[in-house]
């Protein structure tokens, strides 16, 4: 416990992990919000339409003329390759900031926000385990946890293409993304959780 000194003689007692967890969560919270504001970037960037965006938008594009000269709305040959940048969406319900959602498919922020935190996990226990340790011996806990952690970010990762919200590509960008994220918060994360380690020795336990 440590003693926190307060106006007219009173103290308060604060439970000694409360600051190392607090410490830990920031990293965290920065590293997630850096994740975040990378993925924005390439969003804007990019500006790559998601797989749904002609069924969303309808946009009023004709694609070439069939040989009677007639405006063609399905896809052939003589344009597949032209940029078309002047169009509006005849879904009258689609609002303006729904068609700027739908201009912003890579990388995917739910990809790349579920790897950032999958994989911060994955170290964080693959860490804080090692106290789990007694005799040389390891539990079998931390690499269950680590799989059910993968797992269940693999399959919101899948969810996002069969959704039709993304492209496997901005689902993989969104993976890379995240993956380095964690790794560069990680190389911060360690270097904290040493130093926790050392303060706070009476905190480690064992499991046999």
């Amino acid at each position: 416990m440590k003693l926190v000194h307060l106006c007219r003689g009173k103290s308060l007692q604060i439970p000694a992990w409360i600051i190392p967890a607090a410490k830990t969560m920031l990293v965290c919270f920065v590293a997630s919000m850096a994740n975040s504001i990378l993925t924005d970037i390439g969003k804007n960037v990019i500006g790559r339409p998601r797989p749904n965006f002609l069924a969303s938008c309808r946009p009023n594009v004709t694609f070439g003329l069939d040989p009677r000269g007639i405006p063609n709305q399905n896809c052939d040959d003589t344009n597949r390759h032209e940029l078309i940048t002047q169009f509006q969406c005849l879904n009258s319900n689609l609002e303006a900031s729904e068609l700027e959602d739908q201009l912003k498919s890579f990388p995917s922020a739910h990809a790349s926000f579920a790897a950032f935190m999958a994989f911060y996990l994955v170290l964080y226990l693959h860490e804080r385990f090692k106290v789990f340790s007694h005799a040389g011996q390891r539990s079998p806990l931390k690499p269950f946890l680590q799989l059910c952690i993968l797992a269940i970010y693999w399959w919101s990762a899948l969810t996002r293409v069969s959704d039709y919200v993304h492209h496997p590509v901005d689902v993989l960008a969104g993976l890379l993304l995240g993956a380095c994220v964690a790794l560069w918060s990680w190389t911060h994360l360690i270097e904290l959780l040493k130093d926790i380690d050392q303060t706070h020795k009476t905190l480690k336990f064992s499991i046999t």
